[in-house]
């Protein structure tokens, strides 16, 4: 067995606990997490399902896991009675699964982890799995992931557990001292929070988060502070009247010149009055700020100019500096005098002496690391590493001349309240063992039973490290770093550094060890831990990480690796929320979970949909989302969200009756069950895209990152433009990186990476490789694969050895099989011309994808439109066989009308409507009688006549072949077909209690009353000719949003997005006959939105015949 490879195992005749047992053991011994097959009965499938790749009664009816999941919030008063009726609600709408999530909120009752919380989670797990149901649970007490619910940090009880207070295992981040010291004297290594440096006085919420206050003035009363101080980030906050460091007035210089007034209660503030920017102000300069204080009365001035004065609270008190968050400042001088111009207090910082004034922790800090360097150097090889001295509190003695020491301090970063409450340090095995204990363990404790029975695991939700760009953006610590740094061959003081200045090319190699560090910890405390841990447990472990809609470096300092993170997750994920589907972010964001599964062969990818998209939504707009991301990997939709409190929908739209069309909303969610149920073959894609992730890591907090992240986003781009569906490949892979479980392979003209076998490799422009990696692709396209390598070659070797860089590439280049390309469109080009396109469109198109699938030897390829009108195209397939087409929101699969053969690959014509999906799915055996072209749609081939659909007069043509001979025929429609109008007035009422009828012209009902959201019917009557053999379609025209029709009082179907058209051919009769449309818009209407409602027209009729074309 490769090193690397994914332990299966063959259960025989074991039971479902030896299976379990057998596999917690293989785990513990192997280190991976070991995917348990689910215990289901809907896993058996059918006769056909066993027999055939793709079975079509299963994509006309999904099983109930390939249905959405909704995420339910539990935010209000939660009672059986809403529980059941909740639960039955979701089934009347044919969802199945539900994921339970508690919202942090005081309205919630029961409280989360009370007695009466745990008796109502069991009565939702006794009530689904009564109605054969299943629930997932969230791993927290509120996203994101990682706080344990507070027990870990801040301890408590939990059923029979107690857990002690555990602030050590708290998030911790990394603060930065500089000071410039002169050699031949001893060094107190030592950080007090400030510092002085160069003559001037450092405040750096890296280093102390916090207000620091003059030891001397608690008695002052009136006075006048002057300050020539420097914003460095954000504000420089000066402190007056202070009697403790909660309790004072703040006077804010912004970055814009604006000095704002702030009083501070109990360490609470509260804005006095803001400031006014001054135009043109220069934040990088000195500025003079003067305070003066007579009695209550506060007035400001900078360079001179008053700003508008204040009253505040406080009499008495201290003057001091505040930075907190990102706030950073540097101040040159610093003096108070009282009214007759007594100085109190005057200080120019010229040597560290000065922060003797200040009322500061007696020890100072604790230090994690520190360096020191001859004063101006930038060579990482000058750098004395004195951690070891720095954390036992020691003395160092520099020798003759300048030296700057650099100290880095451990920033606890866990808050009371918000985001970052009781947050643990996620990259601290212990902490995260604590974590699973404490939560998803209780939940397991207390219902063994439920265990991949009704419950099938736990969500996890957007877990960050203290780096993330959010709360802290710090760079993160953990004493777990030591062991990771040292195996990367580096030191926390030589790594911190580098991360924290500019060291130069070398610098820049060890800063991306760092956060290869902090990666590979974040994958292995975090998501190793947990991965195996509910895999041990007999659950499943969805993922969703944070920030995953960047590219990789951007997505560095909040995830980590996300190839690294997802590996583990039984159920690898992604969300889509707010704007980002209209930012573009869905071309990318699940790419990286569904190349994971793909490697890895999982069986499902996850998408968190509709989070915070707004009451606008429509079904049409969530099938349009749904799509876009089928297309690319995903086949397990969770729909956010639901609320308990429907009075309190925080992220709209909800999926409840709240929702307008969500009553009528059973299409929608039977059209996502049959794509997720199609796209849970294996994908099989041939092309690769490199993650360039030794660059990611060195290019952290440099311009080079966001040119390495757009370079690595527009080369994805413009693969699928050109309808080349491909995988994410890390770097990592390539160079045998132990933090990945799978490892690139070249077997011949293969790059076999886990479950799949790449035959082309797409190298983005990246000024980092790793030396490995190129050495891995030689081997591959020696073996006849194909490389294609974009823009100006890598210059830096990840490890430092840039000639051997040289020399690999210069070896890589030589062979015959490696393309350069100048940029993304011709590399994409490139892959094409190699046979990387899941099929060739004629006419070309760059907004149509496709996802090629391989199940038990059959083919099959998602198509999408990403188009906003119909369009008609014939996609040549590199496949054979007879095609058929599925169309989800029928769920029928029948043969393609037309299609031809040639050599290996396959053509056939279709017509795509509307942001629409479709399969087209081929079958093996012999070839059947079939047309190669025709005039009009073919509808089927009987024995030796074809069927076509007529929508006019004149003659249509139909040629067809077996194989071995070619057939043709024709036939006349001699019918008109012409088409009927149902135009005029229409009766009109909403659809409530008392609502009158009027008689009105089709369109939007906002003219009648803007504020509506809700239903209305429109009624009409028209004659229908009566003229044998026709066939009738209802094209009601511009809908907004939901129609149901009905006709002669028979119901006719409805329709939840364009094109609104059903067919009414049952239920017409000859002369006269009348139609009932229910048209049900969003609740944005209702919310202030005044958007287009109702039925816009215009409504046909419109004919046609299905003529039978014999062939000879």
């Amino acid at each position: 067995m490769p090193e690397h490879d994914e332990v299966r195992i063959v259960a025989g005749g074991l039971s479902r606990r030896q299976l379990l047992a057998f596999a917690a053991a293989t785990t513990v011994a192997t280190g991976l997490a070991i995917r348990v097959p689910a215990a289901d009965a809907t896993e058996a499938g059918t006769g056909e399902a066993k027999a055939a790749g793709f079975p079509a009664a299963r994509f006309a009816d999904p099983r109930p896991d390939s249905r959405p999941t909704v995420l339910w919030f539990w935010n209000g008063t939660v009672t059986p009675d809403l529980v059941a009726a909740g639960l039955a609600d979701l089934r009347g709408q044919g969802v199945h699964e539900v994921l339970l999530f508690p919202f942090e909120t005081s309205a919630l009752k029961p409280a989360f982890f009370s007695e009466d919380w745990f008796a109502i989670i069991e009565f939702a797990l006794r009530e689904a799995q009564r109605h054969g149901m299943h629930l997932w649970l969230f791993n927290d007490d509120y996203f994101p992931s990682g706080r344990a619910g507070g027990f870990v940090v801040d301890g408590g009880t939990v059923g029979g557990r107690v857990y002690p207070p555990r602030p050590d295992l708290r998030l911790k981040g990394v603060g930065h001292q500089v000071l410039t010291v002169t050699g031949g004297a001893p060094v107190p290594l030592v950080s007090r929070g400030l510092s002085v440096s160069d003559g001037r006085l450092l405040v750096d919420a890296a280093v102390r988060d916090a207000v620091t206050l003059l030891r001397d003035g608690a008695q002052w009363q009136d006075y006048d502070v002057e300050a020539k101080v420097r914003v460095e980030s954000a504000t420089a906050g000066l402190m007056v009247h202070s009697a403790s460091e909660g309790d004072g007035v703040l006077a804010d210089l912004r970055a814009d010149g604006a000095v704002d007034v702030w009083q501070q209660t109990g360490g609470a503030f509260s804005l006095v009055r803001s400031g006014t920017p001054v135009p043109g102000f220069d934040a990088s300069a000195d500025h003079v700020l003067a305070v003066g204080i007579r009695g209550t009365h506060l007035t400001v001035t900078l360079d001179g100019t008053a700003q508008a004065p204040a009253d505040i609270a406080f009499a008495t008190g201290r003057v001091g500096v505040r930075a907190v968050a990102s706030q950073r400042s540097s101040w040159d001088r610093l003096t108070v005098r009282d009214p007759a111009g007594t100085v109190l207090y005057d200080e120019t910082f010229d040597t560290a002496a000065a922060l003797d004034a200040f009322d500061l922790p007696a020890g100072g800090l604790p230090l994690v690391a520190a360096t020191a360097r001859p004063a101006g150097s930038g060579d990482p090889r000058s750098l004395v590493d004195l951690t070891e001295q720095a954390r036992a509190g020691g003395t160092w003695t520099p020798p003759a001349g300048r030296w700057q020491l650099d100290l880095f301090t451990v920033r606890p970063l866990s808050t009371p309240t918000g985001s970052g409450r009781a947050y643990l340090d996620l990259l601290d095995d212990e902490a995260v063992r604590l974590f699973l204990d404490a939560v998803p363990g209780e939940y397991l404790r207390r219902f063994p039973w439920a265990a991949n029975a009704v419950l099938r695991g736990f969500a996890d939700d957007e877990p960050y490290l203290a780096s993330a760009h959010g709360p802290f953006d710090t760079v993160p610590w953990s004493p777990t770093l030591d062991a990771e740094l040292a195996r990367l061959g580096t030191s926390p003081g030589v790594a911190l550094t580098a991360v924290h200045d500019d060291l130069g090319t070398d610098g820049l190699r060890l800063r991306g060890l760092f956060w290869r560090a902090v990666s590979n910890r974040f994958a292995a405390a975090y998501y190793r831990t947990q991965g195996t841990w509910m895999a041990d447990h007999g659950v499943e472990f969805i993922s969703n990480p944070l920030w995953d809609e960047y590219g990789p470096g951007e997505q560095l300092q909040s995830s980590g690796n996300l190839n690294a993170n997802n590996q583990w997750a039984q159920l690898p994920g992604t969300d889509l929320i707010f704007d980002h589907y209209q930012r573009g972010y869905h071309r990318t964001l699940s790419r990286f979970p569904a190349s994971t599964a793909h490697q890895l062969g999982l069986e499902r990818v996850y998408l968190e949909a509709m989070g915070g998209t707004g009451w606008p939504v429509t079904p049409a707009f969530v099938r349009e989302v749904v799509g876009a991301f089928a297309v690319r990997g995903v086949n397990h939709t969770l729909l956010h969200a639901r609320f308990s409190d429907e009075n309190q929908i925080v992220y709209p739209p909800p999926f409840q009756p709240a929702n307008p069309w969500w009553p009528v909303s059973a299409p929608l969610n039977d059209w996502i069950g049959r794509l997720m149920e199609a796209c849970r073959a294996p994908a099989a894609a041939r092309t690769a895209l490199l993650q360039p992730q030794r660059a990611a890591e060195s290019t952290q907090d440099t311009p080079a990152m966001a040119v390495l992240d757009t370079a690595f986003l527009t080369a994805a781009h413009a693969l699928e433009d050109v309808q080349v569906d491909f995988d994410l490949l890390d770097e990592g892979a390539l160079d045998a990186d132990p933090a990945l479980v799978t490892h690139a392979r070249p077997n011949g003209p293969k790059l076999v990476v886990g479950r799949q076998a790449y035959r082309i490799v797409v190298v983005p422009e990246t000024p980092v490789l790793a030396l490995g990696a190129v050495r891995t692709l030689t081997r591959f396209a020696r073996g006849g694969g194909v490389v294609v390598v974009t823009g100006t070659p890598a210059a830096r070797e990840a490890g430092g050895d840039d000639p051997g860089l040289r020399a690999a590439l210069a070896e890589l280049f030589a062979t015959r099989s490696v393309t350069r390309a100048a940029d993304p469109g011709r590399a994409a080009a490139a892959a094409v011309a190699a046979g990387g396109a899941a099929a060739a469109l004629d006419p070309p198109h760059t907004d149509i994808r496709l996802l090629r699938l391989e199940n038990r030897g059959e083919q099959a390829f998602v198509v999408v439109s990403e188009r906003a009108d119909t369009v008609e195209l014939t996609a040549t397939f590199p496949a054979t066989g007879t095609p058929e087409v599925w169309d989800p929101d029928t769920g029928s699969a029948a043969p393609a009308g037309v299609w031809r053969k040639t050599g290996a690959t396959t053509a056939v014509p279709l017509r795509l409507e509307p942001k629409a999906a479709v399969l087209v799915v081929f079958r093996g055996g012999r070839e059947p009688l079939h047309a190669v072209s025709a005039s009009a749609p073919v509808e089927r081939i009987d024995g030796r006549g074809a069927i076509v659909r007529a929508s006019g007069p004149g003659r249509v043509t139909v040629t067809a072949t077996d194989g071995a001979r070619t057939y043709s025929g024709a036939a006349t429609v001699s019918d008109a077909l012409a088409s009927v109008p149902v135009s005029g007035d229409w009766t009109f009422r909403f659809d409530r209690p008392g609502a009158p009828v009027t008689t009105r012209p089709l369109g939007s009902w906002t003219d009648v009353d803007a504020g509506y959201s809700g239903s209305a019917w429109y009624e009409t009557e028209f004659d229908v000719p009566a003229v044998p053999g026709r066939r009738w379609t209802l094209d009601l025209g511009e809908v907004h949003e939901v129609a149901e029709v009905e006709v002669n009082g028979q119901a006719g179907g409805s329709r939840l997005w364009p094109p609104y058209r059903v067919d009414v051919t049952a239920a017409l009769r000859p002369g006269r006959n009348r139609v009932r449309v229910r048209v049900t818009n969003t609740g944005a209407n209702a919310r202030g939105q005044a958007l287009a409602s109702g039925l816009f027209g215009p409504v046909v009729l419109r004919p046609y015949r299905l003529v039978g074309v014999p062939l000879a």
